[in-house]
Order: C-alpha cells, then sequence, then structure tokens
C-alpha cells in the first residue's frame, strides 16, 4: 500500500491545481493521499473526503482545505468513510485536519489523517496546541492501531532551538515516523541554507511499523512547477 503526502499550495497555484491533481493520480498513482492546500477537481471528488479550510483567505472565491484521496482500487474492492468528528471537533480546526477510515477487501481496516496544522509559533492557535490536541485526541479514542496520519505540520523537530521536540516526542510513543531523518520538504521562496525546513511528516502506528518496505521525499526539481512543498512517500507491505 502506497501512502503520500502532499501540500498542493492552491491559494499559490491555482492554475496548476488540476495539473498537480492528474500528475498524483497518474505519475504518483498512491494507494492512499494525504492532502493539504488543495481543491479537489470535479472528476477526483468521488474518492476523496475534503473539508474547506476556515483559514483560507475570504478573497478566494474557491475556498481551499484538507482531503483524504483514495484510488479507484480501494473503490473497487473497499470502502472508505468521512469519521472526522469522532476525533475533533473544535470550531477554529474546521478543515486543519481529516480522518477516514478505510476498509481492504473487506477485511483490513485503518484509520487515516490528513493533518495541516497552525501557522502561528505559539498562543491558543498555535502549531503546538494544535498538533497537541491532535495527539491528545487520538489518545482518547486508543487510536494506536492500524492508524496512519500526516501532513504539513509548519514545524520540525530543529524548529526555534527544539520548541517542537516535547511534541515530537510525545508523538513518538506510539507511533513510528517514517522519514526520522532531518530532510528539507518545504522550499518557500523565503528559504535559504539556515531556514531547512521538514514541514511535512508521515507516522503510522507502531505496529505497522514492520510493514515499511520504503519512504523518501520525492525530487523537488520535479513537482515545483507544482507546490512549494515536496511529496513524502512510505509503501506498506500490505
Amino acid at each position: 500500500m502506497k501512502i503520500v503526502s502532499w501540500n498542493m499550495n492552491y491559494w499559490q497555484q491555482k492554475s496548476t491545481n488540476e495539473s498537480a491533481w492528474n500528475y498524483l493520480v497518474s505519475t504518483v498513482n498512491p494507494d492512499i493521499a494525504l492532502l493539504q492546500e488543495t481543491v479537489v477537481p470535479e472528476k477526483y471528488q468521488h474518492q476523496t473526503v475534503f473539508i474547506e479550510s476556515k483559514t483560507c483567505r475570504t478573497t478566494d472565491s474557491i475556498k481551499w482545505g484538507t482531503c483524504v484521496f483514495v484510488n479507484e482500487t480501494i473503490l473497487l474492492n473497499g470502502s472508505f468513510k468521512d469519521v472526522t468528528e469522532k476525533y475533533i471537533k473544535e470550531e477554529d480546526s474546521i478543515g486543519k485536519q481529516v480522518f477516514i477510515e478505510v476498509n481492504l477487501n473487506g477485511r483490513e481496516q485503518f484509520t487515516i489523517c490528513s493533518l495541516h496544522t497552525n501557522t502561528s509559533p505559539d498562543g491558543i492557535y498555535s502549531i503546538k496546541n494544535h498538533i497537541q490536541k491532535i495527539t491528545e485526541n487520538l489518545e482518547s479514542n486508543n487510536s494506536y492501531k492500524r492508524f496512519i496520519f500526516g501532513g504539513d505540520f509548519n514545524a520540525d523537530i530543529e524548529m526555534d532551538n527544539g520548541f517542537f521536540i516535547e511534541v515530537f516526542n510525545r508523538i513518538k510513543i506510539n507511533y513510528h515516523e517514517c522519514i526520522p531523518k532531518h530532510t528539507q520538504t518545504y522550499f518557500g521562496a523565503n528559504m535559504s541554507e539556515r531556514n531547512h525546513y521538514q514541514d511535512d511528516h508521515l507516522f503510522v502506528s507502531k505496529d505497522l511499523s514492520n510493514s515499511i518496505n520504503e519512504t523518501f521525499s520525492w525530487n523537488y526539481g520535479k513537482l515545483k512547477q507544482y507546490s512549494d512543498h515536496t511529496i513524502l512517500e512510505t509503501e506498506l507491505a500490505i
């Protein structure tokens, strides 16, 4: 099972959004994609759970948001459903995460979360508080098995002199980070050699860690026409 995470940067690269989706589906060809800052083209809407983000700009005529996509094989042989409200109900977080349950071949069930954290470094609507809220809700739902989550965290473990170490260490108690080595995944215009951000992350519950075949980040040069983020990929022997 191939799982990817990608921030598609719709609000800055609207003109390439549909091309980015075609590239995702045809070339990347994931079984499941965790997507952020995106708008779903009509032809793929039956394969997605999408929630519009409250943080998109009021001037945007089409509102972008967060999404989980499943491929046609899953649709033919299994099913999926939106379970977002089971995990988080806070008004300020609407559209910042999507949770789905996926059933494969009527036998195996997984819970998947696409996460797009807040962008303030601290305070009531901060990245730190948002990630903590998500992980607390996962803990309260005992979501430690057959669980996959990831997305654009707007944070890495080295950011702000280790400000987020506590948050990431808490996640790692119950989940395995698929790409633990610090690697740049965000390439915004303000990025330089001194700003080397791994904004994007993929985690699986520890019961799935032995199923990991391969993990890597895509070559950004192939993707920059579509987004300021690269794609993370994890392949599970499932």
